[in-house]
């Protein structure tokens, strides 16, 4: 599926759908990479009775644009929006089916940006919000140089990429996934001075929004993280307000948690997050596999923020309906 932007660049996107399906699950990827990469969590989802949806930002992957370029961070928001009424219009969401927004990296600053600081946001009514190694605090040196940032180019200097400084090596422990990483066409590490500066600015008001997320939230991060500051996530997490908080970091992992050699931990929590808040999928009779996602693991990875132990931070006493107004 191809949708247009609201400035005329085409947006690329691809649907997972299954029979029967008891939720639809939203993606939006990281910097440099693109929704190809998520195949694998898209069957495993789909295992688990999800319906998932995924689209590349302009300027990566088969989208239209300049390679890591926006030249307006807000337009990032507009292209969610336009991608959600796109799968609306061609009947791809159901309003009898919940709708959760699972993020990573640069895909959960932007998310966090839109529902918190996006003056014109129409935003979908989630039944959830998942927010894995959300970019709200980056170990790029060039974050220093913010102030520079801050000053306005001529628009050809604006365009002018340097190294996003993501090595696959950084991002698991999978030699697997590093290689695959590696040789992908369409995996990119530049970045314009235009949206370093945007991410710079959205990091920014991050930290001081003050408004609630409507919606039950879940923050997974990678302790050993090297692209995101792990630091700086726990510090947005415990001062984020939603409906329902919980918040799981992984010890020993790198930044793609789902990605990671013991990814299976991973996916366990976040299937049965998004059982909490969904009804049981209807079972398949031509199919009694079970996913991987619910595979025990030898030894558990996972602990959370110090002051919780993985535990919700609830306010609400039940689940939302799952039905979509």
């Amino acid at each position: 599926m191809i949708f247009v932007a609201s400035d005329g660049v085409r947006i690329h996107c691809r649907s997972h759908i299954r029979e029967s399906a008891r939720a639809d699950v939203l993606v939006l990827h990281g910097m440099g990479e693109h929704s190809g990469r998520y195949e694998e969590f898209a069957a495993r989802l789909g295992r688990a009775g999800c319906n998932v949806h995924l689209m590349d930002w302009r300027g990566h992957g088969c989208s239209e644009g300049l390679s890591g370029h926006v030249v307006d961070f807000n337009q990032f928001h507009r292209d969610f929006e336009g991608w959600v009424a796109g799968l609306e219009a061609n009947g791809k969401l159901s309003k009898e089916r919940p709708l959760f927004l699972f993020t990573h990296s640069l895909g959960g600053l932007i998310a966090v940006d839109y529902f918190l600081s996006f003056r014109d946001a129409n935003p979908p009514q989630l039944a959830g919000l998942v927010l894995s190694s959300p970019a709200v605090g980056i170990l790029n040196p060039a974050a220093i140089l913010k102030p520079v940032f801050d000053l306005r180019f001529p628009a050809l200097l604006e365009q002018l990429h340097f190294p996003n400084g993501i090595k696959a090596a950084d991002l698991t422990h999978d030699k697997e996934k590093r290689a695959e990483y590696d040789n992908d066409p369409l995996v990119h590490g530049k970045i314009t001075i235009s949206l370093f500066r945007g991410m710079l600015a959205a990091i920014e008001r991050a930290t001081i929004a003050k408004s609630a997320f409507p919606c039950p939230v879940l923050v997974i991060y990678a302790e050993d993280d090297r692209v995101v500051d792990p630091e700086a996530v726990q510090k947005f997490a415990k001062n984020l307000k939603a409906e329902d908080k919980e918040v799981r970091g992984f010890r020993g992992f790198f930044h793609e948690v789902f990605n990671e050699t013991k990814r299976d931990e991973a996916y366990k929590l976040l299937v049965g997050w998004l059982d909490k808040w969904t009804k049981p999928a209807k079972k398949n009779k031509s199919s009694s596999a079970k996913s991987s996602a619910h595979a025990p693991t030898a030894k558990a990875t996972s602990r959370s923020l110090p002051v919780k132990k993985a535990r919700s931070t609830s306010t609400s006493k039940r689940p939302p309906s799952t039905k979509r107004a």
